[in-house]
């Protein structure tokens, strides 16, 4: 992959294209040529799913599968962290719960607590 891949503040830059987000983007990753986006969202906001997929081309191949979803019931926050690990994609949020994301769908495949 020889894509120049840049970040600034809310925008993703992929050569020439540019795919701007509505909040800052916190962290990024290239992997299977795709950016795994994490966002920054402010704590007076409401969003938890904070984590897209972007194609080199500057698509969103996916969201991350919504956990108002998987837990209705939970007090659900925005991913703080992301990490990948051995072929693995976890995000963490502030109460220290883990969530393995596949990479190919954005779906949960399983969680867990990391504190």
């Amino acid at each position: 992959m020889n894509n120049v891949i840049k970040i600034n503040k809310n925008e993703l830059c992929i050569d020439k294209k540019i795919m701007e987000f509505k909040y800052d983007i916190r962290d990024a990753k290239v992997i299977d040529n795709q950016i795994i986006v994490l966002l920054s969202i402010p704590f007076n906001v409401n969003e938890i799913d904070n984590i897209y997929a972007v194609s080199l081309d500057c698509k969103i191949n996916w969201k991350v599968e919504s956990l108002s979803i998987i837990n209705p019931n939970g007090n659900n926050l925005p991913y703080e962290n992301m990490f990948f690990n051995n072929g693995e994609l976890t995000a963490t949020d502030f109460y220290g719960r883990r969530y393995f994301i596949n990479i190919t769908d954005g779906t949960i495949e399983k969680r867990d607590i990391v504190k």
